[in-house]
């Protein structure tokens, strides 16, 4: 893997360095591809292509650890790997997309945000930098990682039986792209949708998470369209005037079948709220 990128010029998610005798340039392209798109840093080749390897390649590693530790914030931990092509030694560095405003300690928001345009490392402009931050404030609940677990925690065959009904095959990607599993330096991990939709067993985190499914009609009052009183079983009720989370409620599995008793405790909707 590594041999063929060699041969691949610098590009948006692709950069090489000579050595670290210079971090800060190093650092910048860490921040840039975690900002931007992920990408693969490697050291120990030229810019005109040379494959001169890193010499003292294990405190060449530590030193470039302390220095991404020290240097970036928030906390970015991408992967860094040892390799070798022929009898030189490489340092790769392969850097996930996140999605956060990672920028360097020393410079600070804004000028220590950086993104990659084409095969260059940049300064973030206004208007990317306000789209970096909405991008964080965008964020929901249920796509945040699970980074302590690994996709074996997630019900794979299950998942794939919900997509061959629909004529559709998965894969990791996919599921990425649908919120099931999150990116992140060491790989792919669950997200908390994903565990709450796929989970291998039933999670004691949270006992009160339920899955539903449900078609709006036609005609809706035109006050919170969105809302649907639906009643389950152990008082778990969803409705207008619902506060505070449901409780203990999982009457989609036969894994975890209970009987579908509604209390019928669902108080009215409230009267629309005048317009003036």
């Amino acid at each position: 893997m590594t041999s063929h990128l060699l041969l691949q010029p610098e590009s948006k998610t692709l950069e090489f360095k000579r050595d670290i005798s210079s971090l800060e340039p190093i650092l910048k392209t860490i921040v840039a591809f975690a900002n931007t798109a992920g990408g693969t840093l490697i050291i120990g080749r030229t810019a005109e292509g040379s494959v001169v390897g890193v010499q003292e390649i294990l405190k060449a590693e530590e030193a470039l650890a302390n220095s991404i530790a020290d240097s970036i914030r928030p906390a970015l931990l991408p992967e860094i790997e040892i390799t070798s092509v022929g009898d030189k030694a490489l340092l790769v560095v392969k850097v996930s997309h996140w999605k956060g405003l990672f920028y360097l300690k020393r410079e600070g928001i804004p000028n220590g945000v950086y993104i990659r345009l084409g095969s260059t490392s940049r300064p973030a402009g206004p208007e990317i930098l306000a789209e970096l931050q909405r991008s964080v404030l965008t964020l929901s609940y249920d796509q945040q990682a699970l980074s302590h677990l690994s996709v074996d925690s997630l019900d794979l065959n299950t998942a794939s039986q919900f997509f061959h009904l629909i004529g559709k095959e998965i894969n990791l990607e996919k599921l990425r792209s649908l919120g099931v599993l999150t990116s992140t330096a060491s790989g792919f991990v669950p997200s908390i949708g994903g565990l709450i939709f796929f989970p291998v067993t039933r999670p004691g985190w949270r006992p009160w998470a339920s899955r539903r499914a449900s078609r709006l009609r036609r005609s809706r009052p035109p006050w919170r369209p969105w809302i649907s009183r639906v009643c389950c079983t152990r008082a778990c009720c969803i409705c207008p005037a619902w506060i505070g989370p449901p409780r203990a409620c999982w009457p989609w599995s036969a894994n975890w079948s209970m009987p579908r008793v509604c209390p019928g405790s669902c108080p009215s909707p409230p009267a629309p709220m005048a317009r003036g």
